[in-house]
């Protein structure tokens, strides 16, 4: 049977539904009645209900208008009931409660009661008395788990937690209680704190929003110290600044499988920072430490440090955008050099200079995976370097520190470099260091370079954009000639000349993978040469060396010279469009007359005149290596065409050689007698044999009918058979044909094979 009442005149309508089903229907478990303008008088059909119920385990009556006469109808039903084990009774609006009176009734109640587990009280006005009258029972209770107490109107105070606190000292089954938004003050809290110091069964405290003050709540911490049940802790929006975190720490006591304390954002400054360090100072379980984005300056960062600095196991210690200093940075540092387990110490964001530095310090000396420190624009000085440079004395782990770019952030001077140069007297690791776009100069260079003369480790040095000198270029030249590891240096963008070649000397001497070797470009005289040919006179790998478009001359090519006599590996030697003339094409002839290697000689677009193209005939008569020759755009004459003409007639080997394209005028054609009326046209095409007696036997007709010559390719004006050349005459109207380099003159009468 379903009674329903709701919609009619009377007030009883609420109660006396839910009675009726509280009597008759045996399933039902919970009741909720919350804010249905329950009173005093309405509450008694409830309560009569109730009283032999079996049945209803659950019953809330919050919200509603239950003063101290309901609360007595509620504590007789009580008393004899068997199954009820959560009553609320809390109260949000500003009519009547239940006060001291109401909470008398429960009290008698809870003497009998051997079912109610949860009593909600909360959002009344039992105040001290009230509270005394619990406390009376409860200390005996063996049933209640759970009291809940918070937002008494006029608040608990002193008297009253004095109370509850001897009940705590005896009470076995209460697991939590909620004191929240009371008036519970240092006094009343050193109650609480001593009869928790030996309890056994409290699981959770609340004390949310009363007037604690820090003695309070650093008096609570100690007194838990010992207490193993405690484990939820509630203190924010106390008086106190402690109560931000103290909380947590009691969890974390008792919770062995925390491992991350964060206390970002809690306004921890350094009276904080120091109970804290306390707390933590013999901790073996802690991993990382969040106190970020707090109030701690140098003092407290000092706590901290000095708590934690013997600790085997706290790998990650955050202090980012607090109000650390450097004195305080420095500290740290300092400190930490006898901690090996920290791997990552986060600063960033305080008023110092050096956070970035003494991060990474820390990282490089303790992290033994890290092979990579990146710590491009960080604003990073001399002053801020020695702490990177310090940690690199003895590291054994990170093998590459990089990305030191400024980019007018860093910069690094000539002490900064000092203390990466006696860093690097030690260290056995490193292999890249970048230090580029910064302050270095000559003396910072020659700092680096006389610790790199017996270094066996660092592969690449950048120094790339920053002020060294042809001076400073030439001390690490020299420095370097021993180093047998050093790679790549690089040398771009500083002040000194010698830059590109200095750079190109090294990977020459000690990189032996490399094969080709392409410096096209690099504005290089003669001066600069010098070093890249000093690297090439035992050099084993450099099998193509590209030195056009420089401006390379005469004393240049000397030092190639020098450079190449005895090299027995270099094959093409590429100097188109520098400065060489004919002194230079002599240093480089006399390199062919004893060089077996060389295959290919590219010197386009030099300064080469007849005298030079003579150098080169005489030597080529007898250099059986060389296959190309590339002369092209020289002022290279008649006379020197026909001398090259002759050599490379006599030289035997058949192998191709590439000329450009021979301007031949009628003047020239003209002045060869020898060749009668073929002369007039043969580098048209005239059909030509030569005899024994080199009488001309000649057909006089024109290239585009008659000629058995091929043309030349176009593109690259050259011939696609093997001992062939590219001529070009201006009968022939602009086409260029292939004349073997069999016959006596090339550029006028080729045979007919």
């Amino acid at each position: 049977m379903i009674l329903e009442l709701n919609g009619n005149a009377g007030s009883y309508c609420t109660t006396v539904t839910a009675a009726f089903q509280i009597r008759n229907d045996k399933t039902i478990t919970k009741m909720d009645l919350r804010r249905k303008n329950i009173d005093d008088n309405d509450i008694k059909f409830v309560s009569e209900a109730l009283h032999n119920n079996e049945t209803i385990t659950d019953l809330d009556l919050s919200q509603n208008k239950i003063g101290n006469t309901g609360a007595q109808h509620l504590a007789e039903a009580l008393q004899n009931n068997k199954s009820s084990s959560m009553l609320t009774n809390h109260y949000g609006g500003q009519r009547n409660r239940t006060g001291v009176e109401g909470a008398k009734y429960f009290a008698d109640a809870l003497k009998t009661n051997k079912t109610l587990t949860t009593l909600d009280l909360s959002f009344n006005r039992i105040g001290d008395v009230g509270v005394k009258c619990l406390s009376n029972v409860v200390q005996k209770n063996t049933s209640l788990m759970n009291l809940i107490l918070g937002k008494q109107y006029g608040g608990i105070g002193d008297t009253g937690i004095q109370c509850l606190s001897n009940a705590l000292r005896e009470n076995k089954t209460l697991i939590m209680l909620d004191l929240s938004y009371n008036r519970i003050s240092d006094i009343a809290v050193q109650y609480l704190a001593d009869a928790l110091r030996n309890n056994q069964t409290l699981i959770t405290l609340d004390l949310t929003a009363n007037r604690i003050e820090n003695n309070g709540l650093q008096y609570l911490a100690n007194a838990l110290t010992d207490n193993k049940t405690l484990i939820h802790l509630k203190l924010k929006e106390n008086l106190g600044s402690y109560s931000t975190f103290i909380g947590s720490i009691i969890e974390f006591r008792k919770d062995k499988t925390l491992n991350t304390i964060k206390f970002e954002q809690k306004q921890i400054g350094d009276n904080e920072a120091r109970f804290l360090a306390d707390e933590f100072r013999n901790n073996n379980t802690i991993t990382e430490l969040n106190l970020s984005y707090n109030e701690i300056d140098d003092s407290g960062a000092q706590y901290t440090v000095d708590a934690l600095k013997n600790s085997k196991v706290l790998t990650i210690l955050n202090l980012s955008y607090n109000k650390i200093t450097n004195d305080g940075i420095q500290y740290l540092n300092e400190t930490l050099k006898q901690n090996n387990t920290l791997v990552q110490l986060e600063l960033q964001g305080n008023p110092s200079s050096y956070f970035t530095a003494v991060s990474a310090a820390v990282q490089i000396r303790n992290d033994k995976t890290i092979t990579k420190m990146d710590l491009k624009d960080k604003s990073i000085g001399d002053s801020e370097i020695k702490f990177v440079s310090e940690a690199l004395h003895n590291n054994e782990s990170s093998s590459m520190l990089t990305k030191l770019y400024g980019d007018q952030v860093n910069v690094i001077g000539d002490e900064g470099a000092k203390y990466f140069a006696d860093a690097l007297k030690t260290n056995k690791t490193l292999t890249i260091l970048d230090l580029s776009w910064n302050q270095i100069e000559d003396i910072s260079a020659q700092y680096l370079a006389d610790v790199l003369r017996n270094n066996q480790t660092l592969l690449v040095l950048d120094l790339e954009g920053n002020r060294i000198k042809d001076n400073g270029l030439q001390y690490l030249y020299n420095a370097l000639i021993d180093n047998k590891t050093l790679i790549k240096l690089e040398l771009q963008g500083n002040d000194g000349s010698y830059c590109t070649t200095v750079s190109a000397a090294v990977q020459i001497r000690n990189d032996k993978t490399i094969t080709k070797m392409d410096l096209r470009r690099k504005n290089i005289d003669d001066n600069d040469i010098k070093f890249v040919s000093e690297a090439l006179h035992n050099n084993e790998t450099i099998t193509d060396l590209n030195l056009s478009q420089n401006k390379i001359g005469n004393t240049g090519a000397q030092h190639l010279r020098d450079a190449l006599q005895n090299n027995k590996t270099l094959k093409i030697l590429t100097l188109s469009h520098n400065e060489i003339s004919d002194i230079g094409v002599q240093h480089l002839a006399n390199v062919l007359q004893n060089n077996t290697a060389l295959i290919t000689l590219n010197l386009k677009s030099n300064q080469i005149g007849d005298i030079g193209a003579q150098y080169l005939a005489d030597v080529l008569r007898d250099n059986k290596a060389l296959i190309t020759l590339n002369l092209e755009s020289n002022q290279i004459g008649d006379v020197g065409a026909q001398q090259l003409a002759f050599a490379l007639k006599n030289n035997g080997v058949s192998n191709f050689f590439y000329f450009s394209i021979f301007e031949v005028n009628c003047s020239i054609c003209s002045d060869t007698s020898q060749y009668g009326r073929c002369s007039q046209n043969s580098a048209c095409g005239c059909f030509h044999m030569i005899g024994a007696q080199n009488d001309g036997i000649y057909v006089d007709f024109l290239w585009k009918s008659c000629s058995n010559l091929d043309l030349c390719d176009s593109s690259t004006n050259t011939c696609d058979k093997v001992d062939h050349i590219c001529v070009h005459h201006p009968r022939c109207n602009s086409h260029s044909v292939c004349y073997s380099l069999s016959m006596i003159d090339p550029r006028i009468c080729p045979p007919i094979t």
